[in-house]
């Protein structure tokens, strides 16, 4: 028994010892949606800034919200291209009715995207990261377009 304790013990100091010896990624600080301003005021925020808006519309009951917000916002290669390129803005169901009425969103989630006021993009329903991040990437690189995740 004290020598499988040992062993235990020996086991881990060398793997803190690993840890601290060799370099470790440094993960982007996952995206914030929490206490973002309203949409009107993000994009005007926005557009003095030179930067794109990134409203996510989601509800506390939908499952896809849960899992886009825990999953795919998370990620770090999409919470650094966000932080990097728009204003982020979360759109609740419960505290943003209107808005989201007046947007015609017919489904949770949905990610809208802004330039200079206007919509330019329109991605609804969950996508996983590496989908999600290509949306983002094909929108704010061509400004003009309309795009939806499937191309």
């Amino acid at each position: 028994m004290k020598s499988a304790v040992t062993g235990l013990v020996a086991i881990l100091v060398g793997f803190v010892a690993v840890r601290l010896i060799l370099p470790s990624e440094v993960a982007a600080t996952p995206i914030s949606f929490q206490n973002t301003p309203a949409l009107s005021e993000a994009v005007a925020q926005a557009q003095s800034e030179g930067k794109a808006v990134v409203a996510v519309v989601t509800a506390d009951w939908c499952g896809p919200c849960q899992k886009l917000k825990g999953e795919t916002l998370s990620d770090p290669r999409v919470a650094g291209f966000i932080e990097a390129h728009a204003l982020p803005v979360y759109l609740e169901d419960k505290a943003d009715r209107d808005t989201i009425a007046s947007l015609q969103v017919t489904g949770y989630p949905t990610t809208l995207v802004f330039r200079d006021g206007e919509e330019i993009a329109r991605a609804p329903g969950y996508a996983p990261a590496a989908d999600y991040l290509a949306f983002l990437e094909r929108t704010l690189g061509d400004s003009a377009a309309v795009v939806t995740p499937e191309g």
